[in-house]
């Protein structure tokens, strides 16, 4: 049942219809079996009319004439079931009705297709047909496949008869080339025997050179030992002066690397001298204008003292006896300011103070320098141009970050100021090296010393970086640092600023760390407005160091 199941199938032609082009002139008359079974054991014949185009039996093709080099089946599809017929260079007589015969045991299955040309001959139209063959036509085309049959086995006999008269042929050249073989067989049998003879004196010739050679090669290993050893001493010999040499190169980088060092020493010894010598130049100034101001105190402390002089005196001199205190202190609140400038690990002139600090009379500070500290986009150059009372556009290369600190100077209720903007000495890209060369150029830019420390932090979500801001305040100067250190909060609005103590007490523990850290000393700065200049002094009071009080925490411009 399985078996006739599988003998089984239909045979179908093109779907529809379809146009070739003539270039290149290719008609392919499409038929598959359905379903899709080998046909490869199948016999298939094709036919235009009644006559015969090309048979496929016994897994021969066979092409009539006329269609010789001109028709095949796609035989490496046959296994799919395509029984397709391709007529390459297709002319106006090719077209006409074609019938597929498909055969499978007892079998048989048949499918019409017509080829029809344009008017013009540029294409072909493939389609299928539903002819109905006569009986006369069908016995016309089992002759033309009988003849087409005959004239293929007619031609397998011409191939075989044309196969045995070659080898033949073939064997008659070989008898004669046995032949030819057998003579110079026989003559090359008395050369091999003449060649033995020879070869047998060569051999003793060989054996009598062998000997010669056995010798040779004695000496010449006794001579090879002997400039082995030579030549084992004079490798012994180098290598003990490549040794010596690169002792010598060593000791040689080494004295170029101690050289590099004393040369940059030296470099840097050169460099402190030079600040040195321009701090006390700075300090020489300082204590001459300290020497003045004490003799005019002086000379009020004798005018008040002399009954006769001191009343002209002092109407003459009544705004003269108490300079304005641009630093906005009582001489009470001097001193202290000296003693939380003291920063440890320091160079001598950060303090901000003169030789002549222990003078036995507070003198008012006529100049203010502060150092701003803080990440990158806290607001730092905001800041300086608020407590300059500036007003700076930012340039298109504004955002470009700064690889050194710099300094601006202004007039602030009446006293000059100087601010120091530092570049972020909190990244964790900075090397130790950029770090200690921009400190140096920081304390050269505040010479004497900064008066205070602003560190800037803007009023925003926290991202955890006010840790690392804390422990590298420390690390750089010291914990004695907090004494003269003032947290500035940046804001943009007004709301940020009212919600500052909100912020501060409900925010990350590293921001309460950090005002705790600062004695509580805070101040909230809008760096968007300018209408709160003139309050400036009183910000200077907090720039200086002064401390508040825990229940003073908030202050405004």
């Amino acid at each position: 049942m399985a078996a006739a199941r599988n003998k089984e199938f239909k045979l179908f032609g093109p779907c529809d219809e379809c146009e070739v082009p003539q270039s290149p002139s290719v008609v392919t008359l499409s038929c598959h079996l359905s379903p899709e079974i080998s046909a490869v054991a199948m016999e298939i014949r094709w036919f235009k009319g009644t006559d015969s185009v090309c048979l496929y039996k016994n897994r021969q093709v066979t092409e009539v004439r006329g269609y010789e080099g001109r028709v095949s089946l796609f035989t490496e599809e046959l296994q799919r079931g395509n029984v397709s017929l391709q007529i390459r260079d297709c002319r106006e007589s090719d077209t006409g009705h074609y019938l597929c015969q498909v055969t499978n045991g007892d079998t048989t299955e048949e499918c019409t297709v017509i080829v029809r040309a344009s008017w013009d001959i540029l294409y072909f139209r493939v389609y299928q047909s539903n002819r109905e063959w006569t009986e006369e036509e069908r016995k016309k085309m089992k002759e033309s496949v009988l003849l087409t049959d005959l004239t293929g086995k007619a031609k397998q006999l011409e191939e075989k008869t044309n196969i045995i008269t070659e080898r033949d042929r073939q064997l008659m050249e070989r008898e004669k080339q046995v032949e030819e073989k057998d003579r110079l067989l026989t003559e090359k049998t008395a050369t091999l025997q003449m060649k033995e003879k020879i070869l047998e004196e060569k051999d003793k010739l060989l054996t009598e050179t062998q000997d010669e050679l056995r010798q040779t090669t004695k000496k010449f290993e006794e001579n090879q030992k002997e400039m082995n050893e030579r030549l084992e001493s004079v490798n012994k010999q180098l290598k003990d002066k490549d040794s010596q040499l690169e002792n010598q190169i060593k000791l040689l980088r080494e004295k170029e690397t101690l050289l590099e060092i004393t040369v940059k020493q030296l470099e840097e010894k050169e460099r402190l001298l030079s600040e040195r010598n321009t701090q006390l130049m700075e300090r020489d100034k300082q204590v001459e204008e300290k020497d003045r101001l004490l003799e005019e105190r002086n000379k009020q402390l004798q005018e008040r003292t002399d009954p006769d002089s001191a009343a002209p005196a002092r109407r003459r001199n009544s705004k003269e006896i108490d300079p304005p205190d641009l630093s906005g202190e009582t001489p009470e609140s001097a001193a202290p300011l000296r003693r939380k400038n003291s920063l440890q690990d320091f160079p001598p002139d950060m303090s901000g103070e003169s030789s002549s600090s222990a003078s036995p009379e507070s003198v008012p500070i006529a100049e203010l320098r502060l150092v701003l500290l803080g990440r990158t986009g806290c607001g730092k150059r905001a800041a300086g141009n608020t407590i300059l009372g500036r007003e700076e556009r930012s340039q298109a290369g504004a955002s470009t970050v700064r690889q050194q600190s710099e300094s601006r100077q202004g007039e602030v209720a009446g006293r000059q100021v100087t601010v120091v903007d530092t570049p972020d000495w909190f990244c964790p890209g900075l090397s130790l090296e950029e770090l200690r060369q921009d400190v140096g150029h920081c304390v050269h830019l505040s010479a004497p010393g900064p008066h205070a420390f602003l560190l800037v932090i803007p009023v925003k979500q926290s991202t955890g970086e006010e840790r690392g801001m804390l422990e590298k305040m420390e690390e750089i100067f010291g914990e004695r640092c907090w004494r003269n250190t003032m947290i500035l909060f940046t804001v943009t609005d007004e709301v940020q600023e009212k919600n500052i103590e909100e912020f501060i007490q409900s925010g990350n523990q590293e921001v309460q760390r950090l005002v705790e850290k600062c004695g509580n000393r805070f101040h909230c700065l809008s760096i968007k407005e300018r209408d709160r200049i003139s309050d400036q002094s009183n910000g200077d009071k907090d720039h200086e160091g002064k401390r508040r009080k825990e229940g003073d925490r908030r202050e405004t411009n």
